[in-house]
């Protein structure tokens, strides 16, 4: 009698309904955790400003998921054909939720910053249990022939997602720095202005004080006029 472990049934050869099914469900899933690779950096700057995170937080909580993703991925894999792959990628999709929505509910405290970075390394460790768990099933539901075209399908679409996460990053930076730019002109600007109008306030100051020298000098000259004429009566 064979004491070879059961195979995993739960994932075997289905239906071509049921098999298109999966394959979206696993394409939404691998998707979701390659744009996190990248969509994070977009809202970092206003992160930084409202957590009050240094500047290497800020590189662990970018870093951070992708270095755990690398360290556990081989295990996740491991994992997943020993415990099933459908469940490795309940408990990774389960892992990556919880995580993600713990990030969001980061305190704006003194915590702040290693509470993000914690649980950034937990979102990336749910990654790695989900990515090669949804692709073994790929390979289980399709058939041989179909296979390839199921996994360039699953990773194209991961490329895509990706692509597009790098193009939204770079959309926003690309804002950033005009913004960046227009404020800096403002600045320059009203410096301009600002000096201009001092300029035209000393220029005009100095036409007062001419024209008040010159009264001042006329009055002089009339006062010894008339005081030359009382002179010259007397």
């Amino acid at each position: 009698m064979s004491n070879e472990a059961a195979p995993d049934t739960s994932t075997a050869n289905t239906g071509s309904s049921t098999k298109w099914i999966a394959l979206a469900a696993m394409m939404f899933a691998v998707s979701m955790m390659f744009i996190d690779q990248t969509i994070v950096s977009i809202a970092i700057p206003t992160i930084q400003t409202e957590l009050g995170l240094s500047d290497a937080g800020v590189q662990w909580v970018i870093n951070g998921y992708l270095l755990s993703l690398s360290a556990f991925f081989a295990l996740g894999g491991r994992l997943s054909d020993i415990l099933g792959h459908k469940k490795m990628v309940l408990l990774g999709v389960t892992i990556f939720a919880v995580s993600s929505a713990l990030c969001g509910a980061t305190p704006a405290s003194s915590a702040a910053e290693a509470w993000l970075i914690i649980f950034r390394i937990v979102q990336g460790i749910g990654a790695a249990l989900l990515f090669p768990a949804a692709l073994a099933i790929v390979v289980s539901v399709f058939p041989l022939k179909e296979r390839g075209k199921a996994l360039a399908l699953v990773l194209q679409k991961a490329d895509v997602t990706d692509a597009s996460g790098n193009e939204v990053n770079l959309s926003a930076l690309d804002e950033a720095v005009e913004e960046e730019l227009i404020d800096e002109l403002e600045e320059e600007l009203e410096e301009e202005i600002i000096e201009e109008a001092l300029e035209e306030a000393a220029e005009i100051e100095a036409v007062a004080e001419a024209i008040e020298e010159v009264v001042e000098a006329e009055l002089e000259a009339q006062e010894e006029a008339d005081a030359e004429v009382d002179a010259d009566k007397k």
